[in-house]
């Protein structure tokens, strides 16, 4: 775009994103490539041909397990180690997941390849967790639903693109296609991706040489205290269990757990859909023919392919405008739901792809709202992690769906549809809920030519406060959460320096090793008391 339309690039640089967004399109391209020829891998290794349906589930259900556990450790990875390095390891293994399924010569080499595949597979997470790390709240909704279309869009064209080179040059080819073009990706990574973040410090600050023995006095007493501390935190420490959770749980709100349990209401939408539409449509529209069955069905993929790329490119941005963020996940419910509804009672064709073309709208209008509610709802410091388990409570739910709709769909097929729109109705309500209890609504402040920031009600030393204090206690927080909150002079001076410790310990705890941070706790919040109430 150009003119006053033109995107303003986050700060770290267009070629970074840029790098970001094909990456993740990429990965989960070369991986939508195979999606279409896993029966005909499992056929090659498995002579029994009674046992491949068997041998598939099986292949599924161990990626799907390996996946749900491994994509909150690569998440918290890739908030310690860094998102480029995590990037690079998850289209590294890519390709080696691609190549070993290329010269898979038994089942347990096939196994092997998807495994490798779920172990590394977290590009989506990485980039979600990038995108949070370089843009504003303001910024986010219109970068996270690129993000979402790239995914779907890649899950869209994949198996066409995977279907057209197998039967034109074989199994082999396709795989060691996707293998070569997961390694360029692995090459474009390390040569244009820039770390969003830096790598945290584990040591604790080092204190400034002070002069005379009345420092020395006074590092000796922090050093007594320091040591009790320590004692009384070795008596009271929890067990193996108890210390997995709170580091589970570490950086992130209490209401996240309600948006990813949430999550699960959709995000089995497209594998539903998928196992029950075609056998639908099929038997209602085309008489049982199968052949006419899969190309409207095919025509139905189209609708949703067409959608997650005009519907984020062109739409999303001037509908957020015009609605705003909370606007468009109301939009999001009724466009899925009733979408999903007339696909239930659709009398024809057309207007069943209409209704598959309104909630595939729907679900894009939904679709960045959950990773910007994340962004409110975890620290800076644990993006990667709430990333992750968002994306294993997905997969639990892409799990649990098939088996539940199976009963529904023998007692009454369109009973299905109805069922799937309640599910959108259900998850847009607890978005909106958390929209509106998180935090203030995503709306930029702008900035008037020719005033300072303070003209505008926004002081630049009281909002870099408001970041460093107030932010970790649930949301990410912006210039524009200081008017929310009220003038920081105001509650420093109600609160005191005896509430100002409890603020300070809060924030503290976080950042440093639990050995330094009596001291800590006790000189700043002494000289944040000092700055307002000398």
């Amino acid at each position: 775009m150009a003119g006053d339309n033109a995107r303003a690039w986050p700060a770290i640089g267009q070629t970074a994103v840029l790098t970001v967004y094909w990456a993740l399109f990429v990965d989960v391209l070369q991986l939508a490539f195979l999606i279409p020829l896993f029966r005909s891998i499992v056929d090659a290794v498995e002579p029994d041909r009674e046992l491949v349906p068997t041998r598939i589930g099986q292949v599924s259900s161990i990626a799907a397990l390996v996946e749900t556990i491994m994509s909150p450790m690569s998440g918290a990875m890739s908030d310690y180690f860094g998102r480029r390095r995590m990037m690079m390891v998850s289209t590294l293994g890519s390709s080696m997941s691609a190549f070993t399924l290329a010269r898979s010569r038994t089942f347990g080499h096939v196994i092997t390849g998807r495994v490798v595949n779920s172990l590394s597979g977290s590009s989506a997470s990485i980039a979600q967790a990038f995108i949070a790390d370089v843009t504003t709240q303001a910024e986010r909704p219109d970068y996270m639903i690129l993000v979402t279309a790239l995914i779907g869009v890649a899950f869209t064209i994949g198996p066409f693109i995977g279907g057209g080179l197998n039967s034109r040059f074989g199994l082999g080819i396709t795989c060691y296609v996707s293998t070569i073009l997961a390694f360029i990706n692995f090459l474009l990574v390390i040569a244009f991706m820039k770390e969003s973040r830096s790598r945290p410090e584990v040591a604790p600050p080092v204190a400034p040489r002070a002069e005379g023995a009345q420092a020395s006095g006074a590092a000796g007493a922090a050093g007594s205290q320091q040591t009790g501390v320590i004692a009384e935190e070795s008596a009271s420490r929890p067990g193996c269990l108890g210390r997995f959770c709170r580091g589970l749980c570490h950086g992130l709100s209490p209401m996240i757990w309600v948006l990813f349990t949430a999550s699960m209401f959709v995000s089995p939408l497209s594998v539903v859909f998928e196992v029950c539409a075609n056998v639908y449509i099929t038997d209602k529209f085309c008489g049982g023919d199968r052949d006419k069955g899969a190309r409207l069905f095919s025509n139905n993929y189209s609708c949703i392919g067409i959608s997650l790329l005009v519907m984020p490119l062109v739409f999303y941005k001037p509908l957020k405008e015009a609605v705003g963020f909370t606007g468009t996940i109301v939009l999001g419910g009724i466009t899925g739901s009733l979408g999903l509804m007339l696909n239930a009672v659709a009398p024809t064709q057309e207007l069943f792809l209409a209704g598959t073309m309104l909630w595939a709208v729907g679900f894009q209008l939904l679709g960045p709202a959950v990773p910007v509610l994340i962004t409110r709802l975890a620290a800076p410091t644990a993006f990667g992690k709430a990333f992750g388990l968002y994306r294993s409570f997905g997969n639990m739910g892409r799990v649990i769906a098939p088996i539940m709709v199976g009963p529904i769909f023998r007692f009454s097929r369109p009973l299905v549809f109805f069922f799937m729109a309640g599910g959108v109705i259900i998850m847009a309500c607890i978005l909106y809920l958390v929209a509106t209890v998180s935090g203030h609504p995503i709306q930029p402040v702008e900035a008037e030519e020719g005033k300072e920031p303070s003209e505008l009600g926004l002081e630049e030393p009281e909002a870099e406060l408001k970041r460093n204090l107030f932010g970790r206690q649930g949301s990410v927080a912006s210039d524009t959460d200081l008017i929310q909150f009220g003038n920081l002079e105001g509650q420093v001076l109600t609160l005191g320096t005896k509430n100002m410790r409890r603020l300070m310990r809060r924030s503290v705890s976080e950042e440093f090793p639990r050995s330094a941070r009596p001291m800590l706790v006790e000189s700043s919040a002494t000289e944040m008391s000092k700055t307002f109430h000398p």
